[in-house]
C-alpha cells in the first residue's frame, strides 16, 4: 500500500517538478574581465537602453544574443466590495538584443553617515545657519574680517557634500569598462 502510494506521489511530482524550470543561460555583468553581477532565469532585472529608456521585467529566457522579457503590469483594480486592490492587469513579452542593451543600475552599496552628501550638506547649512544667528545676536557684521573663515568652513561643508552626491554612479554604461556576456 505505502508503495503503491509512493509510486503515485512520484508519478505526479516528477512532471509537475519540471514545470518550474525556467529556460537555461546566463548574463554576466563584467568590469575589466571580471564578474560583477550575473542574471539567471526567473529573476528581475531593469536595463537601459541605447537611448536611454528603461525596459524591465522577468527574465523568462537568455540567448547568446537576445534577453526574452516578461513585463508585469499591476495596478489598483476595483473589487465587488467598492474597495481597490493591487492586481496584475496584463502581462507583455518583451525582446531586446544584448547589443542594445546600453546601461545598467550601478549595484548600490550601504550608505553610511561618512558616505552620504546629504549629511555635509545639511550640517553645512546648519553650522552657516547657527553662525548667521550667533552674529546677529552679538550685533556683529556677519561678513566681518574674524567671521569670514566660519563662513567658508560652513560653504566646504555644502560643497563637499554636492560634489560627493554628483560623483555618485547611478547607472554603469555598456561599452569599454563594463561588458555584458551571455551564454545559451
Amino acid at each position: 500500500m505505502a508503495l503503491s502510494i509512493l509510486l503515485l506521489f512520484c508519478g505526479y511530482a516528477m512532471p509537475i517538478q519540471g514545470l518550474g524550470q525556467k529556460g537555461s543561460g546566463v548574463l554576466f555583468i563584467k568590469k575589466n574581465d571580471r564578474t560583477i553581477k550575473t542574471y539567471f532565469p526567473g529573476q528581475d532585472i531593469l536595463v537601459y537602453n541605447t537611448g536611454g529608456g528603461p525596459v524591465s521585467g522577468n527574465i523568462e529566457r537568455i540567448t547568446h544574443d537576445s534577453l526574452y522579457l516578461m513585463y508585469y503590469q499591476s495596478g489598483m483594480v476595483p473589487t465587488f466590495a467598492g474597495t481597490r486592490v493591487l492586481d496584475t492587469m496584463g502581462k507583455y513579452p518583451i525582446h531586446i538584443a544584448i547589443n542594445e542593451i546600453g546601461a545598467i543600475p550601478a549595484i548600490r552599496k550601504r550608505r553610511n553617515v561618512f558616505t552620504s552628501g546629504t549629511t555635509y550638506m545639511i550640517a553645512g547649512g546648519a553650522y552657516l545657519a547657527v553662525n548667521a544667528i550667533n552674529t546677529v545676536r552679538e550685533k556683529q557684521p556677519y561678513f566681518g574680517s574674524d567671521n569670514i573663515p566660519r563662513i567658508l568652513a560652513g560653504l566646504a561643508g555644502v560643497a563637499f557634500g554636492y560634489l560627493i552626491e554628483k560623483l555618485r554612479k547611478d547607472k554603469f554604461i555598456i561599452g569599454t569598462t563594463y561588458t555584458l556576456t551571455a551564454t545559451d
